[in-house]
């Protein structure tokens, strides 16, 4: 358990990380509620990402930042070469696809079991005002939370001079927060609409939201 952050003593008390007079998230239904849900929404359609400044409050930011450095002691590392896919080399295909360029992996992730129960970032997940802003950002009808209890929370961590390469995720949405911007590099990049298709996605086709984390370690 972690000490000198604050305790929740209720799901309804995460409203508290989240700058609610920027984005109003407990109040969907009102007109700001409504305003802030056809920007994103315009934002979707027109480049395929959201993008929400301030989202969460600075002094939450700056406690995020202490719990992101307290969890990254239990990062495991990869040491590998990845295609975007994460699969494997297929040498039937021509040495121009995708599918056969490899890229240095040496980032870390920790698992989602590994967040205690005081965890601001688990509380902002399971906030429920949370998935409902987000389902109706994309329009849909529903909304499922990633059922995989090790990566459901997809934390990872960056050290100077590793790497996290470029790739697809296998479900359809993910929320990132960057908890920590690098000096330098360390560039978010996002491709719109290149991919499409039930196989380029999970199997059962249902539209899954995890959340991720990334901290870049000094």
């Amino acid at each position: 358990m972690y000490t000198n952050l604050p305790k929740l003593s209720s799901l309804d008390e995460a409203s508290n990380l989240v700058n609610l007079d920027r984005y109003p998230l407990n109040r969907l239904s009102s007109d700001r509620g409504q305003a802030l849900i056809g920007d994103c929404q315009r934002q979707l359609d027109n480049t395929g990402c959201c993008l929400l400044p301030e989202f969460i409050n600075s002094e939450t930011l700056e406690l995020f930042k202490k719990e992101s450095e307290k969890l990254s002691v239990h990062a495991h590392y990869s040491n590998m070469l990845a295609n975007v896919y994460f699969s494997e080399d297929d040498e039937s295909l021509t040495k121009e696809h995708p599918k056969r360029f490899f890229f240095n992996r040496t980032s870390g992730f920790v698992r989602a079991d590994s967040f205690p129960t005081d965890s601001l970032i688990l509380h902002l997940y399971n906030w429920p005002a949370f998935a409902p802003f987000i389902q109706a950002c994309l329009k849909e009808e529903k909304l499922y939370k990633y059922a995989d209890p090790l990566s459901y929370i997809a934390f990872n961590v960056i050290k100077p001079g590793q790497e996290f390469p470029w790739h697809f995720d296998n479900n359809h949405v993910s929320v990132t927060v960057i908890t920590q911007a690098p000096e330098k590099g360390g560039i978010f990049e996002y491709c719109h609409n290149i991919r499409s298709g039930a196989s380029q996605f999970c199997k059962n086709n249902k539209i899954m939201i995890y959340l991720r984390i990334t901290y870049l370690s000094i």
